[in-house]
């Protein structure tokens, strides 16, 4: 999915986004469903932010800098339910 963002005032491109697959139930907190999980990577300005979301570390994770130069990345962190810090940086 692909949404592109226009400035009304020129008509000039914002930048886009685009929803990319994230591993995790989706549920609120009283059980019922919570949609489709997923992150985002925002483009602007030649500059790419990915967030993560509310996710698990999958493989998918591995091919969205092969299709967007990241600058700046945010990931869940807490080490009970996701990754630490150490996990993230690839410290195993």
């Amino acid at each position: 999915m692909k949404k592109q963002f226009q400035k009304k005032e020129k008509g000039e491109k914002f930048g886009t986004i685009k929803y990319v697959n994230a591993i995790l139930s989706s549920s609120f907190p009283d059980g019922s469903y919570g949609g489709q999980p997923g992150g985002f990577v925002i483009s602007a300005n030649n500059k790419n932010i990915y967030i993560a979301g509310d996710t698990a570390l999958s493989f998918d994770m591995m091919l969205i800098p092969l299709k967007n130069r990241l600058d700046f990345v945010v990931l869940p962190i807490g080490d009970n339910f996701y990754y630490g810090n150490r996990r993230c940086s690839n410290g195993k």
